[in-house]
């Protein structure tokens, strides 16, 4: 459950700081979709959860560079949420496998 927890916790904080960070990149752009933190929250989960939705895209050069990093950052936060978590169940697993040859 720790493991779980730790996720969440960082996924959400990536995905708040991602949202402002767009949104103060892009909000100046002409015929931008990111009108307020909330819909670049909406495209930041998106973004890094999956490769996006496709409804919002950044225009500039720096937004798209911001969605770039905005996936790696999530692709790493996942990889290492679940590294913990796979390490946590296999130490639990074994713990309980000596429990029982005892």
């Amino acid at each position: 459950a720790t493991g779980i927890f730790v996720l969440m916790t960082f996924v959400s904080m990536w995905a708040l700081v991602c949202a402002s960070v767009i949104y103060a990149v892009e909000i100046d752009a002409p015929d931008t979709d990111f009108v307020s933190i909330p819909a670049a929250l909406w495209w930041s989960m998106a973004t890094i959860s999956t490769v996006g939705y496709g409804d919002m895209v950044p225009h500039t050069s720096i937004g798209k560079l911001v969605g770039g990093v905005s996936m790696l950052g999530g692709i790493l936060i996942t990889s290492i949420s679940v590294a913990v978590i796979t390490t946590s169940f296999t130490e639990h697993y074994q713990q309980r496998v000596r429990v029982h040859e005892d």
